[in-house]
């Protein structure tokens, strides 16, 4: 049985650059589907980076990171939440080279995608498949045990 991987390292990070090569591939080729069907570019964007997101979370959490058994809610939502980080620092760029720059849209929604994978990776390896603290890979989302239950008395 393979064990867990360490949160960064060269053999997370080039696995990681391999998923992220077949999430590029799969996410331009709707990102310019969608553009060729005349969407805009913040619609082609989102449409192609979800489409790329299940491919990514799955090769991620089973191969890159060596995440065994049920997938848990905390992955999901950690999960959500880099990608919504990273896909803001994306589409941030994508839109500056666009209306401030006058890059053509197809060069800036490719110019976009190495910050997004920069830090997808970082988010994903320090936060959401990182090893817990007790050493195993289930990641607990931080919640307030108390914050929604009655005080004892």
């Amino acid at each position: 049985m393979p064990q867990p991987t360490n949160s960064i390292s060269v053999a997370s990070a080039s696995k990681f650059g391999a998923v992220g090569i077949a999430n590029t591939l799969l996410s331009l080729a709707v990102i310019y589907a969608c553009k060729q069907l005349r969407l805009g570019d913040v619609s082609a964007n989102f449409i192609g980076y979800a489409c790329g997101l299940v491919l990514s979370f799955n090769l991620n959490k089973k191969w890159t990171f060596r995440i065994e058994g049920k997938t848990r809610a905390s992955h999901i939502v950690r999960f959500a939440c880099a990608f919504a980080v990273s896909y803001s620092a994306n589409l941030a760029t994508v839109l500056t080279l666009i209306n401030n720059f006058g890059l053509n849209s197809y060069l800036a929604q490719l110019a976009g995608m190495p910050v997004y994978t920069a830090t997808f990776y970082l988010l994903c390896a320090l936060g959401v498949f990182r090893n817990a603290s007790d050493g195993s890979r289930e990641l607990p989302l931080p919640v307030a045990k108390d914050a929604f239950s009655s005080p004892k008395r």
